[in-house]
């Protein structure tokens, strides 16, 4: 996954047009024709587990195909970044079902 330290700049019915512009080129559709064989396969199904995760890697890659479709014709959705755990040894910053029980001092 690819994370960026700063959000990109904002998006404006300019970028699209110009999105929708590429995307409709003859470059556009080789790099998308390019972009699909990239696409992961699915298992086979003889482990659940493996199929589990590689259906969510085909629905993951479904996902960010669609909105690069997506951006030809709305203003994207801004994405927040996920927040780090609170430090393991500040029981104050975790729920009380979460916090560390101290044995019974004798």
């Amino acid at each position: 996954m690819i994370i960026f330290d700063e959000a990109p700049k904002e998006w404006d019915s300019k970028n699209a047009g110009d999105l929708k512009e590429f995307l409709n080129s003859e470059l556009g559709r080789l790099t998308m024709a390019w972009v699909g064989t990239f696409a992961p396969k699915f298992a086979d199904g003889s482990d659940p587990n493996k199929t589990l995760v590689a259906s969510g890697r085909v629905e993951g890659f479904q996902d960010a195909i669609k909105a690069i479709f997506s951006l030809t014709r709305e203003q994207p959705v801004e994405v927040k970044k996920p927040e780090e755990y609170p430090d393991l040894d500040d029981d104050k910053a975790w729920p009380k079902d979460l916090q560390a029980t101290q044995p019974n001092q004798p």
